[in-house]
C-alpha cells in the first residue's frame, strides 16, 4: 500500500498557477475571458466610461498623475473615482493603498 502524503501548500499553489496560466492562454480560456469582460462592462458602463476618460487624458498629457494620498508613499499612482459620474474628479493612490482603500483598511 502506498503512503499518502499531504502536499506542501506552496507546491499546490504553484501547480494551480501553472494550470490557470495554461487555461487562460487556451482558446477556451480566451473566449471565457472576453465573455466575462463584455458582461462586466455591459453592467458597468459608467465605470468604463470614467476609467477610459481619465486614462486617455493621462496618456495624452492633459492630466498628470498626482502622488499617493498616503503620506510618505512615493510609489507610482493610479486614479480612484469616488463618484463615476464625475470622471475627472479622482484621488491618486499607489496600487497597495488603492487596494487597501477598496477593502476599507484606510
Amino acid at each position: 500500500m502506498e503512503k499518502i502524503t499531504i502536499k506542501n501548500s506552496d507546491e499546490v499553489r504553484e501547480r494551480q498557477k501553472v494550470a490557470a496560466r495554461k487555461y487562460y492562454h487556451s482558446e477556451k480560456g480566451r473566449v471565457a475571458h472576453r465573455r466575462k469582460n463584455a458582461e462586466y462592462y455591459e453592467k458597468n458602463k459608467e465605470k468604463k466610461k470614467a476609467r477610459m476618460k481619465i486614462a486617455y487624458l493621462v496618456r495624452v498629457g492633459k492630466v498628470i498623475p498626482g502622488k499617493c494620498e498616503v503620506v510618505g508613499c512615493n510609489e507610482k499612482t493610479q486614479p480612484h473615482h469616488d463618484d463615476y459620474s464625475q470622471p475627472l474628479k479622482v484621488r491618486w493612490f499607489c496600487r497597495n493603498h488603492h487596494l487597501e482603500l477598496h477593502y476599507k483598511r484606510i
